[in-house]
């Protein structure tokens, strides 16, 4: 099939529906849990005998081998930010609601949204696995700097309207409440 056919505006509304009504089912990580599992079995294989930059290729290059990629009907893409619906990052979650959010100050909350027995490709997650990389990486300096942040900015963070966005850092204000106020000159 011609790049112009799998990027048809027409074939790929078909799928729209069937991608929402997925996505709207699913409240987990198992992926994100997966790569952090193959990282965490590196790193205690490796320990810390590498530079920083050289760890982080050694364990990109683990979960690149090890992380099972399927392509689902609907999708154009392989590797999608699916694990991103899960409840606790639910900011592009089609169940989130501004009301019930309260920002990302738990950074091993999104583990509470795994179910031990949920599959990807022909590996099963279990409670142990979850367990041990909640413990494993609650100890990790990247996680105790973003707790040290959160410290610092006390309530301003608690609010869907300022927050820091735990996996890329950036700093989202919210502006929704203003809007309506905004007019813009033709």
């Amino acid at each position: 099939m011609a790049l112009e056919e799998i990027l048809d505006v027409e074939r790929l509304k078909g799928y729209l529906d069937l991608i929402i009504k997925r996505n709207a089912e699913k409240q987990n990580l198992i992926g994100w849990v997966l790569a952090k599992d193959i990282q965490r079995r590196k790193l205690l294989e490796i320990g810390d005998k590498y530079s920083l930059s050289m760890t982080q290729a050694i364990l990109l290059e683990s979960v690149c081998e090890q992380l099972p990629i399927f392509i689902e009907p609907g999708q154009i893409f392989a590797g999608t930010e699916e694990d991103a619906f899960s409840a606790s990052y639910a900011l592009i979650n089609p169940a989130f609601r501004i009301e019930s959010f309260e920002g990302y100050n738990d950074e091993m909350a999104f583990y509470d949204d795994v179910k031990p027995g949920d599959k990807m490709g022909d590996i099963k997650v279990t409670a142990q696995m979850v367990e041990d990389n909640r413990k494993f990486w609650s100890k990790h300096p990247s996680v105790e700097k973003i707790k040290d942040i959160y410290k610092e900015t006390g309530n301003q963070t608690k609010e869907a309207v300022y927050f820091v966005e735990r996996v890329t850092g950036h700093t989202i204000p919210g502006f929704e409440c203003k809007k309506k106020r905004i007019t813009l000159n033709s």
